[in-house]
């Protein structure tokens, strides 16, 4: 997803992830513009933290749209005090 993302923003791909991550914060960060990602819940967990992880550091807007199994994946309330599911 992050190698997605990087391509549409014209972002170099060849990079380590934390630094395609960094550099897609830096690109959106203040933007305001929404990310819309349908399928979600086809996404991996670590696709999942890294869409987190834009949200706190961009401080972007996302839009996930997908099937029930995504509420699943998110729901972490019992576990982790619903720290992720807060964000969706």
């Amino acid at each position: 997803m992050i190698n997605t993302l990087c391509r549409r923003l014209g972002t170099p791909v060849r990079n380590t992830a934390d630094l395609k991550q960094a550099m897609l914060t830096d690109h959106l960060r203040g933007s305001k513009r929404p990310l819309f990602i349908d399928e979600a819940h086809r996404l991996h967990v670590s696709g999942l933290e890294a869409v987190r992880d834009l949200v706190d550091d961009a401080g972007i807007p996302v839009i996930l749209g997908g099937t029930i199994d995504l509420s699943k994946k998110v729901n972490d309330t019992t576990m982790f005090y619903g720290q992720f599911n807060s964000r969706i």
